[in-house]
């Protein structure tokens, strides 16, 4: 709930700025990157490679790889023996592989990662889990590093922890990115932004489950907003801000007084199975049930579409996540390939 509270506020605050000011900052088309970002689980590379990751992405974000309490990086052989093998056929397909770190916290904030990355970022302690996360890196034959810390795990040593990392990476011309959210991003530097080679916007639970209302998941509107704070107030260059996209929705039942039953996720693939051409319609469909209606909020094929078109200025398109994609006639990865290179 205070992550909802937090969101509210900064987004009536860039609201009124935005309104005040009457200014919309607007990509620059000329020379602008073409990336398509996708997150893919750690565990579900078999079914990213069945399904033409690498024919499409241009990046391909593993998520996740954290640390454990010790500051190492113990994946097993197994493990490492496939995203080695990844890593080698993204190389020959002219793909980037990146391991993204961190990750959500959950709602009640409970990730043992917490606590992981707030001991080691500390000075004193940062070097040694950059030394391991460069390691790894190098030892699995991937191009750097994604900074998917989020949250709570941004803390006052973040700053540091990210600048010290950028500079050992970049040593090796291996890459430094991130996924932010703008309700944290308040507590991140400017110097530590230009540490990263792009940033992905997490353009969506604009309305999350911390609402027991149904409400748009990843409207243009307030994207807009979030863009003129990156760009307008934080001076950040378009083509380093990468637009992410929802391959899931958020549900929220009612009863027939309209009082909140149940509320949850759905990947958009297991949306379109259900309901077929009705997930065509608009960014929200509502069901009847035997006790009262079931909302769903995503993103449609033409969503996206519209997205790609009016941001084509900025530094590409990024997915959460590759295979909660539909595989049918439905499919948003097969609007990105249409559109987003043409």
């Amino acid at each position: 709930m205070n992550r909802l509270k937090n969101n509210i506020i900064l987004m009536l605050g860039l609201s009124i700025l935005y309104v005040v000011t009457g200014c919309n900052w607007q990509g620059i088309l000329e020379d602008a990157p073409q990336r398509y970002i996708a997150y893919l689980p750690v565990n579900g590379i078999q079914a990213g490679v069945e399904r033409g990751i690498l024919d499409l992405a241009t990046h391909v974000d593993l998520a996740f790889v954290n640390p454990d309490t010790e500051g190492r990086f113990d994946l097993g052989a197994e493990k490492e023996a496939e995203i080695a093998g990844f890593c080698d056929m993204a190389e020959e397909a002219g793909v980037k592989v990146l391991l993204s770190i961190g990750g959500g916290l959950g709602e009640e904030k409970t990730s043992p990662i917490i606590e992981t990355y707030e001991h080691w970022m500390k000075p004193g302690y940062r070097e040694q889990l950059i030394r391991e996360m460069k390691s790894l890196v190098l030892r699995l034959g991937a191009d750097g590093i994604d900074n998917d810390l989020e949250d709570i795990c941004i803390t006052y040593h973040y700053d540091g922890f990210v600048q010290a990392l950028s500079e050992s990476l970049k040593a090796d011309q291996l890459l430094l990115t991130a996924a932010v959210a703008p309700y944290t991003s308040v507590k991140i530097s400017s110097k530590t932004f230009d540490c990263y080679d792009f940033i992905n916007l997490m353009a969506y639970d604009y309305t999350g489950l911390g609402s027991d209302r149904p409400g748009p998941l990843a409207d243009m509107e307030r994207l807009d907003r979030e863009i003129f704070y990156y760009c307008g107030v934080r001076g950040i260059h378009p083509h380093k801000l990468v637009i992410g996209l929802p391959f899931y929705g958020y549900w929220w039942e009612e009863d027939s007084e309209g009082s909140l039953i149940d509320k949850g996720s759905i990947s958009y693939a297991q949306l379109a199975l259900k309901y077929g051409s009705r997930v065509l319609g608009s960014d929200r469909l509502e069901q009847e049930t035997d006790t009262g209606r079931i909302t769903y909020c995503y993103n449609t094929p033409a969503t996206v579409r519209a997205k790609i078109e009016k941001y084509r200025g900025y530094g590409g398109m990024m997915c959460w996540h590759y295979t909660m994609d539909s595989t049918d006639d439905h499919s948003l990865n097969k609007v990105i390939e249409e559109q987003l290179w043409n």
